[in-house]
Order: structure tokens, then sequence, then C-alpha cells
């Protein structure tokens, strides 16, 4: 598992390697960033029932997914080429960043502290927000039964409107 990549790569392929990842990293920290902000907008737009605020962001949250999709696919395909003979879901940054030139190697460690602390917000923002979701489907239900229930009692299969509509006001008495 040695990971030292002075051994396979001359130091210029070392150094190129190591800029890409930091580029790679970057673009990657730039997503998270928006998808978290993008989940507290989604957040709120629940919160105040805004379903054309909520459908907009949904939308722009499609692409910042497929962009992070990209961007992890680049990461994967820059791994597979330096690490030809390791399976990138075997390879741990922390370990990768040991070889990184001194110059390189202090933001590509915050790089990844902050990756590590925006996936775990955008976790937890997803989860509040799909607990909202499905909060706001159960009072849907709820509502949508009621109405059934009450356009029941007084119109019949055919639409047509029931004898036995209450009144306000009993005549008889």
């Amino acid at each position: 598992m040695e990971t030292n990549l002075s051994k396979i790569h001359s130091a210029e392929q070392n150094e190129i390697f190591y800029q890409e990842l930091q580029q790679i990293l970057q673009k990657e920290n730039s997503l998270l960033k928006e998808l978290l902000d993008n989940y507290e907008i989604q957040r709120e737009a629940l919160i105040k029932n805004d379903l054309q605020g909520f459908v907009k962001n949904l939308e722009e949250q499609q692409i910042l997914v497929w962009e992070a999709d990209s961007t992890e696919k680049k990461r994967r395909a820059l791994l597979s080429k330096y690490f030809p003979d390791r399976e990138t879901d075997d390879l741990v940054l922390t370990e990768i960043l040991q070889d990184a030139p001194d110059y390189l190697k202090k933001d590509l460690q915050e790089q990844r502290e902050s990756i590590k602390t925006l996936i775990s917000k955008v976790s937890l923002y997803r989860e509040t927000n799909r607990r909202l979701i499905q909060k706001s489907l159960e009072m849907l239900n709820y509502r949508i039964r009621l109405l059934t229930q009450w356009g029941e009692r007084f119109y019949t299969q055919n639409g047509s409107q029931e004898n036995s509509m209450p009144k306000l006001v009993n005549k008889k008495a």
C-alpha cells in the first residue's frame, strides 16, 4: 500500500498530479458549498410552503449534483491514472497527500477537511429537508382525505347534489 509517487513517477509528473488534484478538490469544495446553500434555500422554501421556489431550487440542485458527479469522476480518473495498480475506492486521500509537495500540502489538507465538513452538513440538510417534505405530504394527504370525505357527503357519484344537504336552519322547527 505504498503511495510514494516519487518512486512511480518523475518529480514533474508528481507536481502535475498534485496540481490537478488541487484544482479538482477546489472544484468539489466549491460545488459542495453551493449545494449546501441550495439545501438551505430549499429548507426555507419548504418552511414557507413556497412550491414555486421549491421547484426552482430542485432544478438548480439537479445541475449541482450533475456537476459534482462529473467532478468526482474526474478525480477518480486522475487517481486511476496515477495509481493504475490500485482501486480508486481503496485510495485514501490522507495517504495520497503525504507525498504532496510542501507548498501544496497544507492547501490540499484544508480542502480535504472542508470537503468532509461540507459533506456532513449537506447530509444533515438533505435529511432535514426529506423529513419536511414527508411532513408536508402527510399534511396534504390529510387535507385531501378531509375534502374527499366532505365532498362525498353532499354529492352523489354522478356529481348531482343530494337532497340530504345539511341545512343551517331547520324550517320545521
